[in-house]
């Protein structure tokens, strides 16, 4: 373990080498740093604080190459420690060096409750209802102190969505101090439009899991009627395990519908360069607690379809800046892509009503404001202590 601290200690920045006096010096736990999901978040969350003046540290236990230049680009300190989220804090010298903590997601509780002895500590978790009951039972068992809501008093507690949260409290009742949602920074480069023009190109995008519902995608673009069927494209973007069940379903309804496409993982560049050619972004999601890909179509002022067990469909008025599908139902999703298949013309309001969505609710500027918002109501938590 000394071996381990001291190989540590060489990783860590030194904090006070800096020119200006920031607002704040922060610490970010992650799970990772890398694409994807809420790890993301977390990563923009960063980048977002250090625009604003924040000296910000990011840690998690492992890390893309690429990715970790892109942060420490953008002037945040990225740590890889492997010890995570079992570090033994005490031992790390540059702990008394912060202000405030956020620690992300649930799996990282035994980070909350350590970080939270020792500086104001925001705990943001995101996690779908499926990761709480294996992890709350590991928790109970190894770590008895833990077991009791007591100890989150010392710390704010917020989810990523209004499903993230009730997830939480089915665990740990009345425990929550709110949502913070995500932001996304805005890569939109045209106003909402649409002209007309054949084939209509739908897609989903993200990891090919059972969660996300790809499958129930390529089954509903096979109920459509066939001319509908023939004058649409249907993508799926994401990477995908080819040993998984859900891979290898899609993989069988894709013979059967040649106007399907896997583009399986894509660099951020080429799906950047991929959503303003794509008219209608779907979630199939059986259970997402927010869902990033339809955040960045809102952004891009598409149709957006999502189900109603996703966290983002908080936000969507059915019919008006978007469409809410039963998760699960087959039959009613390839109902509604039927639907703005036919009316692809006369959809405007929507697209617009869609991007003043994200306008409201997920730009960077809205982010930084409830971020700081809980860093400062964080502050004043630990003070009344």
């Amino acid at each position: 373990m000394e071996q381990f601290i001291a190989q540590t200690q060489q990783w860590l920045p030194k904090l006070h080498e800096t020119h200006c006096t920031p607002k704040g010096r922060i610490l970010i736990v992650s799970s990772g740093l890398s694409i994807g999901g809420g790890i993301l978040a977390s990563c923009y969350a960063a980048e977002l604080l250090v625009e604003r003046g924040y000296e910000v540290t990011l840690a998690a236990p492992s890390g893309d190459e690429n990715f970790l230049a892109r942060l420490r680009e953008a002037g945040v300190n990225a740590w890889i420690l492997p010890g995570l989220p079992f570090l033994q804090w005490n031992r790390v010298e540059t702990m008394h060096s912060f202000d405030a903590a956020i620690v992300c997601f649930f799996q990282n509780m035994h980070v909350a409750y350590e970080l939270s002895l020792r500086m104001p500590t925001i705990w943001w978790v995101h996690e779908l209802r499926a990761v709480y009951h294996p992890f709350y039972r590991v928790t109970r068992y190894c770590f008895p102190a833990l077991d009791t809501p007591a100890w989150m008093g010392r710390l704010r507690i917020v989810a990523v969505s209004k499903m993230a949260q009730q997830n939480f409290e089915d665990y740990y009742p009345h425990q929550t101090n709110g949502v913070l949602a995500l932001g996304e920074p805005d890569t939109a480069s045209t106003h909402p439009g649409w002209k007309a023009h054949l084939p209509v190109r739908f897609a989903v995008l993200g990891a090919v899991i059972e969660n996300k519902g790809q499958d129930l995608f390529l089954q509903a673009a096979l109920r459509m009627p066939k001319d509908l069927r023939e004058s649409s494209e249907f993508f799926i973007v994401g990477a995908g395990s080819k040993g998984s069940s859900i891979y290898q379903r899609c993989q069988k309804i894709l013979l059967k519908l040649p106007q399907a496409h896997n583009l399986g993982w894509q660099p951020p560049e080429m799906v950047a360069a991929l959503l303003p050619t794509i008219d209608v972004i779907v979630c199939a999601s059986l259970e997402e607690t927010m869902s990033m890909p339809i955040i960045e179509g809102m952004m891009h002022g598409k149709i957006c379809i999502t189900t109603d067990m996703t966290g983002v469909a908080a936000y969507i008025d059915n019919g008006q800046n978007g469409f809410v599908v039963k998760a699960g139902d087959v039959d009613a999703l390839a109902h509604c892509m039927m639907e703005v298949h036919q009316h692809m013309g006369e959809l405007q309001s929507m697209r617009e009503a869609a991007r003043k969505t994200y306008e409201q609710n997920f730009t960077m500027e809205a982010f930084g404001n409830r971020l700081e918002a809980e860093l400062h109501a964080a502050m004043m938590t630990k003070m009344r202590r």
